[in-house]
């Protein structure tokens, strides 16, 4: 039994405000497996495993509880600068505001804000 999918699964489910029935229907299975995979009493074949992952457009390392990031492309940006999946998504949502905040990281500006706020800290 893998109890980390079980409560990744019970996480996104919730997350998502899916029921167990409209997974079961989206992948193919009944709803009795979802809640025995919900429980940890069962763990899904790789198949299912698979369209689980896509269903919720998460990695297999998240659902496995291997990873923090549910994003293979966000994992190491949260190794690399310590950033949150909820600021890197934050990031991603900038849209055009992208450009200023690149500009600003880059110039000078940033480092003497950081030592700010450092101060202000202190």
């Amino acid at each position: 039994m893998n109890i980390d999918f079980s409560s990744r699964l019970q996480g996104l489910l919730k997350e998502t405000n899916t029921t167990r029935q409209q997974l079961a229907i989206a992948i193919g299975v009944s709803h009795q497996s979802v809640t025995q995979w919900q429980s940890g009493q069962t763990i899904p074949d790789i198949l299912k495993f698979k369209k689980i992952a896509e269903y919720f457009d998460v990695s297999y390392d998240y659902l496995l509880g291997d990873s923090k990031s549910k994003k293979n492309e966000n994992e190491r940006v949260m190794s690399d600068l310590g950033l949150t999946e909820g600021a890197i998504e934050t990031l991603m949502e900038a849209g055009e505001f992208t450009a200023l905040i690149s500009a600003f990281l880059e110039n000078n500006d940033f480092m003497i804000f950081v030592t700010m706020v450092d101060d202000l800290l202190s």
